[in-house]
């Protein structure tokens, strides 16, 4: 039976605490659970809880994590209701400012004006004939722009918002939205209302790195980032320490990474998803230990791998009829994408198998792989079971989706290119 308890409070003073997730104990079936951590933008397609603001005629959906960490106590006017096809849209600075402050006009003003303006680019330049509105900054960071959803969605959080005005005429060439940076967001928040030479210098910082190119460069190029204690091989460049580290609660554990020869080749284990997916979830839940063994794990598979072993894989129970599934994960997808949510217990070891592997011949694949088919599909369907608690939502689609083979690709072999293992030797 599914539990429709609400989680311990959460409720936060200041939108510059980060509440902790309490992660409940995940299900092998069963209806889902009420959601334990925001979706921010991702729709939920499946029937849950959900507490919702009536206002202008508009319908505001806010997850119970957001409400029980930002709403508890205030008299703002929530029904709680059963939906689906809903998201959360109060997972804003923004919002969340509004919803601590119990400001029923400003929400309404705030989604009424952000409904008809264009969301943020991303991290990408602009033309003139965009369409998007600018704002920058009065004798804040040269040069640095904030586009219009920025500007209402973050820049408007605190008193800071009164430093910024207006850019009457586009920028010639292009522009880039500078709080498309994770870095310079949570700056952002963290250090007002006191520090803003701290966060110019932060955001000056930030907009001369080298950005994270998700492939192999010089060491000497970058300055490089690795965990205490150390894990042999692991390395973040700077650019995502400043936009996934900082940010987190974990930045104490990361220390500057001394390089040897400038001419070896790295590439940074923060552009994988196989290293952000466990901090993520590590972060969100305060648990550093999850990120820990999952790191350990998948420098341990390239190690073994480069010295010619095998890896484990594990499969799907048999479903109904007792039938089996031909879908397979080996054992870097399975540390860092199963075991930290705790689905790892869902799944069997297969036994070792028969194929060879000689070049050419296949053998049993990893359906989770980079080069998997419906690879990005099936990860938003593992992240909709973690937001239900419940592991059928992911895998009664894998049992259905597993038999489309479309990749070639040896045994074992779940990755991206041969940088881990490079770097592990």
């Amino acid at each position: 039976m599914s539990s429709r308890r609400e989680s311990p409070s959460r409720h936060v003073r200041s939108i510059r605490d980060a509440p902790v997730r309490f992660q409940p104990s995940m299900r092998e079936g069963g209806r889902p659970g009420t959601l334990w951590m925001c979706p921010g933008d991702t729709i939920i397609n499946y029937s849950t809880t959900w507490h919702v603001f009536y206002a202008s005629g508009m319908q505001l959906t806010c997850c119970p994590p957001c409400y029980n960490s930002y709403a508890t106590g205030s008299t703002l006017p929530f029904a709680v209701e059963e939906l689906a096809a809903s998201r959360c849209m109060f997972h804003t600075k923004r919002a969340q400012a509004l919803l601590l402050a119990g400001e029923t006009v400003g929400l309404t003003a705030y989604f009424r004006i952000r409904t008809r303006t264009k969301d943020c680019p991303g991290p990408i330049d602009c033309t003139r004939t965009a369409g998007i509105t600018w704002y920058r900054a009065i004798n804040g960071p040269v040069g640095m722009l904030c586009c219009e959803a920025c500007f209402e969605d973050h820049v408007k959080a605190n008193a800071w918002a009164a430093r910024f005005e207006r850019v009457t005429d586009p920028p010639e060439g292009t522009a880039m939205c500078g709080f498309a940076l994770e870095s310079v967001r949570d700056g952002y928040i963290k250090l007002a209302p006191d520090h803003w030479d701290e966060w110019r210098r932060l955001v000056d910082r930030r907009r001369v790195v080298r950005p994270c190119t998700s492939s192999d460069v010089k060491a000497g190029t970058r300055k490089w980032y690795t965990i205490t204690p150390a894990i042999t091989g692991l390395v973040v460049c700077e650019a995502c320490y400043l936009d996934k580290v900082t940010p987190s609660r974990f930045a104490t554990h990361f220390v500057p990474y001394v390089v040897g020869n400038p001419n070896d080749l790295y590439m940074c284990d923060f552009s994988s998803l196989y290293f952000v997916f466990p901090f993520v979830v590590a972060d969100e839940t305060n648990a550093w230990g999850k990120f820990q063994t999952a790191a350990s794990r998948v420098m341990d598979c390239a190690m073994a791998q480069m010295n010619g072993g095998r890896q484990q894989f594990w499969g799907l129970a048999p479903g109904l009829m007792g039938r089996e599934s031909d879908w397979d994960v080996c054992e870097k997808c399975y540390a860092s994408l199963f075991e930290p949510y705790g689905f790892d217990r869902f799944l069997q070891p297969r036994p070792p198998s028969n194929a060879s592997r000689r070049a050419g011949v296949l053998a049993r694949q990893c359906s989770m792989c980079p080069r998997a088919p419906r690879k990005t599909e099936m990860l938003a369907r593992l992240q909709e079971a973690a937001y239900a608690g419940v592991f059928s939502h992911f895998s009664d689609w894998a049992r259905r989706a597993a038999g489309a083979r479309h990749h070639e690709r040896l045994e074992g072999l779940c990755y991206t290119s041969g940088e881990e293992v490079r770097r592990a030797s």
